[in-house]
């Protein structure tokens, strides 16, 4: 008995748009700051970001954050909820954490963690630590 092969994308009768997949949770990022060199009055900002993308599809989620100081450390946890369209689950998570200072000469720090595309329904959490 002979069985065809299925077309691939692009041939008659296959739509790009139907090869995708679709993720939806929620992202927890938490922040560590060691804030011993800041002072006292120095206020942090946290804006953190995750971003899905490839050939066809580019999805992002943002959120911001004040750092809540407590001594010599300070820290945040950032959460948002995503929905992703990529095409294929291979396709990793970028997650970005910019921190901010109100003033010079403390300024920013910037981080990138690239992790696996979560599954459908997950929380998933990642940690970042820092001085500023």
């Amino acid at each position: 008995m002979f069985t065809p092969a299925a077309p691939a994308v692009g041939e008659a009768g296959v739509d790009a748009a139907a090869v995708r997949v679709v993720r939806k949770g929620t992202l927890v990022v938490s922040i560590q700051l060691d804030a011993r060199k800041l002072p006292a009055d120095q206020t942090v900002g946290a804006t953190v970001s995750a971003t899905a993308a490839d050939g066809t599809y580019r999805n992002r989620v943002s959120n911001f954050a004040a750092v809540v100081r407590d001594g010599d450390r300070a820290s945040v946890v950032v959460t948002m909820r995503y929905a992703f369209t990529v095409e294929s689950a291979a396709t990793p998570l970028i997650v970005d954490v910019t921190l901010t200072a109100n003033r010079t000469p403390y300024g920013v720090a910037d981080h990138t963690r690239t992790i696996a595309l979560p599954a459908d329904g997950a929380t998933t959490r990642v940690a970042f630590s820092s001085i500023l």
